[in-house]
């Protein structure tokens, strides 16, 4: 179990590409391959990026942005900020928000249950280590105690198996409550912890914590065999790690941290565009969008060179993206979208210009299949096979006419959805006068919406 990573669009899309147009990934070094480039940044994803990291300030979402700013001037790149609005998002998102509301729901139940085995897991392994210590004939009438077969034991062992009772009692308890939680359940990975403790307790009640017995063989395979001390030893610290990963994954990025963000971005004099904000200087970008669509079109308009953010829908605007901005490692990569077309969806024998047009429309096509933010897909087509129908069919429509795919809702209607969807790709938000009024110029390209030269090459 990880962190949520602030990663978002096209299902699948990043490993499919990285296997089947691995030329459109060009390493960058940010120290010397984005000298002088303009920069429009996915600033909500990346504030999320920020609050979700194991950074433990509560203003971390702040010095990450401040150390992405100070980066990119170093080498006299201009970063552009591009926030979602506060409140409004597309209507074709909807469906993709409740989802994450209730995967929300899900990690903080989850939360709290590691929250509960965790500490009663760390007092079992000593208990365990406790137990281990003892001499042979005491720990046979600790492992009695803990089986109620024994009428007189000595009081260390009574203090160790009323002690071991106690957390299995704890732990059936909770065993019990998260069967009544359903629907909600614990992940696969608590599910195995879930046997370790199992297997645990077994081997205290039988008097097996020497190394000689195998434990019960549901448990995983890194403990499965081991002895039950070095279980119990490895049960905490997982859990640990388990319980650390679910709090930074249900934190809450707050809108006052979104305020925050875009104060000090004020502060430190970047250009700062809120989508949709209703401003008079963001006339015409009064309508809803998404930031990274609004900062696509940016580079569509040629106020920008790139995008910067972690969702694959950037490449159905056609426009170059960059990953790994803010990052840890010193390299980030960008994905060139007209080298992602060519690779996926050669044209031989067709001019360039006429190619080019069919491909972006296959690969916005393949993406709706795959899954954006503002579609449902075909259950059982996945990133490989809505590939190849697309390849053969060409559309959505035909591949329903020619297959037996069932759709998720009546042919008709999930046409209509999807179409819904390709909208927003094709209608970029106008930016002029949010661009003009936050100070940026259009410069001069060869290529709108094309990579653009790596200027510090």
């Amino acid at each position: 179990m990880h962190a949520t990573r602030a990663a978002r669009g096209v299902y699948g899309f990043f490993p499919f590409l990285k296997k089947h147009a691995p030329g459109a990934f060009l390493p960058i070094a940010p120290h010397t391959d984005l000298a002088h480039a303009r920069i429009a940044i996915d600033a909500t994803l990346l504030t999320q990026k920020f609050v979700y990291s194991e950074h433990a300030s509560d203003a971390r979402h702040l010095a990450g942005l401040s150390n992405v700013v100070h980066t990119l001037r170093t080498v006299g790149a201009v970063p552009i900020m591009v926030f979602d609005h506060p409140t409004e998002r597309l209507p074709q998102k909807r469906a993709t928000n409740e989802k994450r509301a209730a995967q929300r729901t899900l990690r903080a139940f989850r939360h709290a249950v590691e929250q509960e085995r965790s500490a009663r897991v760390h007092t079992l392994a000593d208990t365990v280590c406790a137990y281990d210590a003892l001499d042979e004939s005491t720990k046979r009438a600790t492992s009695a105690a803990v089986r109620g077969t024994a009428h007189a034991v000595p009081q260390a062992a009574a203090r160790l198996a009323a002690t071991v009772r106690e957390l299995r009692a704890a732990y059936e308890a909770q065993h019990a409550w998260i069967a009544a939680q359903a629907p909600l359940a614990e992940s696969a990975t608590q599910r195995a912890l879930h046997a370790a403790e199992a297997g645990v307790y077994a081997a205290l009640a039988d008097a097996c914590v020497d190394g000689t017995q195998t434990l019960l063989v549901c448990l995983p395979a890194e403990v499965r065999g081991v002895p039950a001390t070095s279980t119990a030893a490895w049960l905490s610290k997982r859990s640990a790690e388990l319980c650390a990963a679910y709090a930074r994954s249900t934190r809450v990025v707050t809108d006052a941290m979104y305020r925050e963000g875009i104060a000090l971005c004020r502060r430190l004099h970047v250009p700062v565009l809120v989508v949709g904000d209703g401003e008079a200087r963001a006339a015409e970008a009064s309508d809803v969008h998404e930031a990274e669509g609004f900062a696509s079109a940016l580079v569509r308009a040629s106020y920008a060179d790139m995008v910067a953010s972690e969702d694959s829908d950037v490449l159905l605007y056609h426009v170059p993206l960059l990953r790994g901005l803010g990052a840890r490692q010193a390299s980030c990569e960008l994905v060139d979208a007209a080298r992602v077309r060519a690779a996926l969806f050669p044209e031989p024998g067709v001019p360039e210009a006429e190619a080019d047009d069919a491909r972006r429309a296959m690969l916005v096509q393949y993406a709706l299949l795959c899954g954006t933010d503002f579609n449902r897909t075909i259950p059982g087509l996945g990133p490989v096979g809505a590939y190849r129908a697309v390849c053969r069919y060409g559309t959505a429509e035909r591949i329903l006419a020619h297959t037996a795919h069932v759709p998720p809702m009546p042919p008709d209607a999930y046409l209509a959805h999807l179409a819904d969807a390709a909208r927003v790709f094709e209608r970029p938000p106008a930016v002029a006068a949010a661009a003009e009024a936050a100070g940026l110029t259009r410069g001069a390209r060869d290529a709108p919406g094309e990579t653009p030269p790596r200027r510090g090459i």
